[in-house]
């Protein structure tokens, strides 16, 4: 038995509803273990990401990172005149795209690339009272931005204009500058957060990079996520990409444009419903979010999920770290278990059912997550709760090809098999 050390700060998440003013982007749960660095930074980017190229239907761009060890998926940008490459977070829970800079406090030493605007022929500096923007005074001149994540870390510094180039295609967009970052705040290797939510939370109230750059290149303003735990293979970022008229997606609407926020209908584990209405089922945002690693529900899903669980014990299913385990000592808790895979496959699929949408399966091999890359064990309950919120994170992601429309503000969910190759 091991128990699971992970944190989560829930203050900035928890502003977002309390005050509607407040737009605080979400961020990822991040798993780790002491010795995480020295065991992982060499295998976790030993795969560098190749250089955007034409894909099925878009641009495609091989992903680094994964559940288990990293907690994060990380994509290849380049930046700036020549360019200067760079591995940020890929993030759909946020919008602002910021980058570790020059004499940056607080960076940390984890062998980042720091983004030089000196070097830089095409950097635009933006004054703080820009009119494009509304900007908060950064040194007392620069337009500056300050982002506080949803697990309390946080980054501040510049806004600046210049190149972003994918694939060839240039476009001019603005970003940040991180000039002063909280340590937690990207403690892997690196180099900043790619924010791929909508304007509405935007620091500075400009079009965020992504769609800025598909406007300017004449392309469709959706992408596509496909997360993978296999060892070798991160998966995918496609860009650039109407998947509306592809049969082998299932959309379901957009129902606030901060966060890909969608209506939750049901929670089935082994297709019982859980029975919850609609009101429990959505309290507070249902959001898909690349950027938490785990999949968060809200209190009351998570005490159905519980009841249902000690239900298969007592018809006589065997579920380890559950039968037989006091509370306090389960995977509820966080402890961790070692499982053969048929210890595994007894546990329950749980699916999601979202407007449109119905059973989005989630199974036990996904939801069950171990910090070794092939699986091996103790295996971690990867569903946790949290007050007034339900974060469909890359624990879920993982299990789909999950397409984001900015036309359309839907979300689309196709099978695995739809996923380009890298």
């Amino acid at each position: 038995m091991h128990k699971f050390a992970t944190t989560l700060v829930l203050l900035g998440i928890l502003l977002v509803i309390a005050d509607a003013a407040i737009q605080i982007p979400i961020r990822r749960q991040k798993i780790t273990s002491p010795d995480f660095h020295a065991r992982h930074m060499a295998k976790l980017f030993s795969r560098s990401s190749s250089k955007l190229g034409d894909g099925p239907g878009g641009y495609t761009n091989p992903l680094n990172g994964n559940i288990s060890i990293a907690g994060e998926f990380s994509a290849e940008v380049q930046l700036g005149t020549p360019a200067q490459t760079f591995q940020l977070q890929v993030d759909t829970g946020s919008s602002d795209l910021l980058v570790y800079s020059d004499g940056c406090v607080g960076c940390g030493d984890y062998g980042i690339t720091l983004y030089n605007s000196t070097a830089s022929e095409t950097y635009t500096w933006v004054p703080c009272n820009y009119p494009a923007f509304h900007c908060t005074c950064w040194d007392g001149t620069s337009c500056g931005f300050r982002d506080i994540y949803g697990d309390g870390s946080g980054v501040n510094g510049s806004v600046i204009y210049d190149i972003i180039e994918l694939d060839g295609l240039q476009a001019n967009v603005s970003f940040g500058m991180i000039e002063q970052s909280s340590v937690d705040f990207e403690p892997l290797s690196v180099d900043g957060i790619w924010g791929l939510a909508y304007k509405t939370i935007a620091d500075w109230n400009e079009l965020p990079v992504f769609p800025s750059w598909a406007s300017q290149n004449e392309l469709y303003p959706g992408f596509s996520l496909c997360l993978s735990e296999v060892d070798g293979d991160s998966g995918i970022l496609t860009l650039g990409t109407d998947f509306t008229p592809d049969n082998n997606f299932r959309f379901t609407p957009v129902i606030n444009e901060l966060y890909y926020v969608v209506n939750l209908t049901d929670v089935k584990m082994n297709n019982v419903s859980l029975g919850m209405t609609n009101k429990d089922l959505n309290q507070g945002y249902v959001v898909v979010d690349s950027g938490t690693t785990l999949l968060l529900v809200n209190e009351d899903i998570f005490k159905g999920i519980i009841t249902q669980f000690d239900y298969f014990c007592k018809t006589g299913v065997d579920l380890v770290g559950v039968c037989n385990t006091p509370i306090d000592k389960s995977l509820f808790a966080g402890y961790g278990y070692n499982m053969t895979e048929e210890q595994i496959a007894a546990f329950p699929n749980i699916s999601f059912s979202l407007n449109l949408v119905d059973d989005l399966q989630v199974p036990p091999q996904a939801y069950l997550i171990s910090e070794n890359i092939p699986a091996a064990g103790p295996y971690f309950l990867g569903i946790q709760s949290i007050p007034q919120m339900t974060i469909l994170g890359d624990v879920f992601m993982q299990n789909f090809h999950v397409a984001f429309d900015l036309v359309q503000n839907a979300v689309g969910f196709a099978e695995t098999f739809t996923c380009p190759s890298a």
